[in-house]
């Protein structure tokens, strides 16, 4: 993990795992360049207190969780829909060119799709055969109810620019 540990104010970054994994792996590299940078760590503890304080975590669980259900449900009926997945404020919804053999676009359908948000006002990212949505933790439902909105209008205009059944 890394940026979201200062909020992107300073370069630091850490890694967990478990003991199990650690006793496996004969030398584990855990020191890099910017491991134990005073003002990094103070960036960080900063911005943990902050997300502490303002309950940014438990919002983003229950916003994800909101966020997860809400594109599930746009989605259902969409026949370029494949699988919509995520944990927290971080989602993906993955397309596909038939549901019954999962086969993916060999166009640029879902990069089109992710443009077209684009210029609605909300960004997301292609990844593969996905768009990918990583709000802020400090997005109110009002605003996912808006960026889910606009990926299925999206979405919705692609599929009917390109005739897509």
């Amino acid at each position: 993990m890394a940026k979201a540990l200062s909020a992107g104010y300073a370069p630091i970054g850490a890694v967990i795992t478990t003991d199990a994994i650690a006793d496996a792996i004969p030398m584990l590299r855990h020191v890099h360049t910017f491991s134990g940078h005073a003002s990094a760590a103070a960036a960080a503890g900063a911005a943990i207190g902050i997300m502490r304080r303002e309950g940014l975590m438990e919002a983003s669980r229950d916003n994800g969780a909101y966020l997860g259900s809400e594109l599930s449900a746009a989605w259902a009926r969409h026949p370029i829909v494949g699988q919509v997945r995520g944990i927290g404020m971080w989602h993906f919804v993955d397309f596909t060119a038939d549901r019954a053999t999962k086969a993916k676009f060999e166009d640029d359908t879902v990069s089109a799709i992710v443009n077209r948000m684009r210029r609605h006002g909300v960004l997301a990212c292609r990844i593969g055969t996905a768009l990918e949505m990583a709000p802020p933790l400090i997005t109110t439902r009002a605003q996912l109810d808006i960026a889910v909105e606009v990926c299925a209008r999206s979405v919705d205009e692609i599929v009917r620019e390109r005739q897509i059944s």
